[in-house]
């Protein structure tokens, strides 16, 4: 369904945020341009690196970082694909995107969290669609929302 929402076209970059073992690295590569695929995680890396060579996979660029404690792309990129919830969508993570892009980012408290898709319009402006429910591990380093005070 994510593939599906981001239509993504042969021209286009990504960014993915969370490499995990490869897998949607490996999807978006056959979709888009280029992908840059960054983990904080050194062995995901190496073993995403591994199975992403073993397939053909070369319009990946896989890095290491966290976009948690300072790390940033060198470049904004036209879809922007965050594998790893977040309790409120950083600011941050829209400034990574091209102006007509896409952010991909799952966002809430478990167990109820929403896959939103959200397209930058203008500057400024921005156009947010829900997908779908689903509960999904949290982004490395993510700080947990506020909670309720009495």
């Amino acid at each position: 369904r994510m593939l599906q929402a981001l239509a993504l076209r042969d021209d286009e970059s990504v960014l993915e945020v969370g490499t995990g073992s490869g897998f949607i690295a490996a999807c978006l590569s056959h979709l888009a341009r280029v992908v840059v695929s960054v983990d904080c995680h050194h062995d995901f890396l190496d073993e995403a690196k591994t199975r992403l060579a073993d397939h053909g996979r070369t319009n990946i660029e896989l890095c290491h970082g966290d976009v948690m404690r300072g790390w940033q792309p060198e470049l904004a990129h036209d879809v922007v694909v965050v594998t790893g919830s977040v309790p409120v969508i950083p600011e941050i993570f829209r400034g990574w995107v091209n102006p007509g892009g896409r952010l991909f980012v799952i966002t809430g408290e478990s167990p109820a969290m929403q896959a939103m898709l959200l397209t930058r319009t203008g500057v400024t402006d921005w156009q947010q669609e829900s997908l779908f429910e689903t509960d999904l591990v949290r982004l490395e380093n993510s700080e947990p929302a506020a909670g309720f005070e009495f």
